[in-house]
């Protein structure tokens, strides 16, 4: 019996990964000579490990348990998208876009977001963060929105 259509998990795009995956071209200006767009891609629990994403345009992406460990988002739009569930430990996010992005269980470990805008507390239920995660200025993560400190899953020597 075939599962109900509402019941179908959306299947992720390979194709759309792999053209992810590949380096991005900067010209000598530090602009983008191939500009990666993608709003609404369907990169549920992607392997985007290490991928070049610089200045790439997914808005509304939908990236829920995708692997971004060590991936450049630097000048990305994730305005709107659904990071749920992903690894971001070690990416970087220079400058990147993040307003209204859902975090909520994310990995920000090690990850430095004092360049990002339009980051809030509100979004980032649950999300997991170390000592070494920077926060944009005058941010507060302790929001009444997280559960428990930042801190919670950290033991007194910062370990696991």
């Amino acid at each position: 019996m075939a599962p109900l259509p509402w019941r179908r998990r959306p299947r992720l795009d390979v194709e759309l990964a792999e053209r992810l995956r590949r380096p991005q071209i900067i010209g000598p200006d530090g602009q983008p000579r191939n500009p990666r767009i993608f709003p609404r891609a369907p990169l549920e629990g992607a392997d985007l490990h290490g991928a070049d994403l610089r200045w790439a345009d997914l808005t509304r992406a939908r990236l829920r348990g995708a692997d971004l460990t060590d991936a450049d988002l630097s000048h990305a739009d994730l305005s709107f998208a659904d990071l749920s569930e992903a690894d971001l430990r070690g990416a970087r996010l220079d400058r990147t876009r993040l307003v209204d992005t859902l975090l909520t269980g994310a990995d920000l470990r090690g990850v430095d977001l004092t360049t990002t805008t339009g980051l809030t507390a509100g979004c980032l239920k649950g999300a997991r963060s170390s000592r070494d995660t920077h926060w944009p200025r005058g941010f507060d993560p302790h929001g009444e929105h997280l559960s428990g400190p930042v801190f919670s899953h950290l033991d007194r020597f910062g370990q696991r």
